[in-house]
């Protein structure tokens, strides 16, 4: 059985290039047409707990005419739907964490109290963690920490640092393999 390849219709090219110029009865048509879809999508994202379905559907399109004059160069409206719509719910999921402001470690301490010699583990994995960290050099420090401790993406770490977000997953691989080969050697 072959796969489906999606093609954009004249319609649909219409339909974006009507929207990019501020159209609103295009995009109330837009919503209609693809609104099934993006819910789709959401449900395919979304865990439990998060926002309502509605609200992520609504957060699509607010983005989506937001930034309408981009869609002159959107190709495949699916693709750009879902890539949006994916986008969305893990920022949100990751805002809500950043939110709850838990520290990993402050976390694990509480959680590991209950068992000493498993604390003590935490312990030691944990310095070696903060020790591994501390010997990388400093561009490759401060990405990992924005990356990972604040949670940022490469491009807000990028916009951050003033560099590139191609720069930042140069520094961000390199930071991993100095850390994993770092550790490596601490445990054997």
């Amino acid at each position: 059985m072959g796969h489906s390849v999606y093609t954009e219709t004249a319609v649909e090219r219409q339909l974006l290039l009507s929207i990019a110029r501020g159209n609103e009865q295009a995009f109330r048509n837009f919503y209609e047409n693809f609104v099934p879809y993006v819910t789709k999508v959401v449900h395919k994202y979304k865990r439990e707990g998060m926002m309502a379905v509605e609200d992520h559907v609504q957060e699509v399109f607010s983005a989506v005419w937001k930034y309408r004059a981009n869609l002159n160069r959107v190709e495949n409206i699916h693709f750009y739907l879902f890539t949006i719509t994916k986008n969305k719910v893990l920022d949100f999921e990751k805002n809500q964490a950043r939110n709850r402001n838990l520290r990993l470690d402050e976390a694990y301490a509480a959680w590991f109290s209950q068992e000493p010699s498993v604390a003590l583990d935490y312990q030691y994995i944990l310095r070696m963690y903060r020790e591994s960290i501390a010997s990388l050099p400093p561009r490759q420090k401060k990405v990992f920490q924005l990356r990972y401790e604040a949670g940022l993406s490469g491009h807000e770490v990028g916009r951050l640092m003033g560099i590139t977000h191609f720069t930042v997953k140069n520094l961000h691989r390199m930071a991993k393999e100095k850390l994993m080969k770092n550790l490596l050697a601490r445990l054997n």
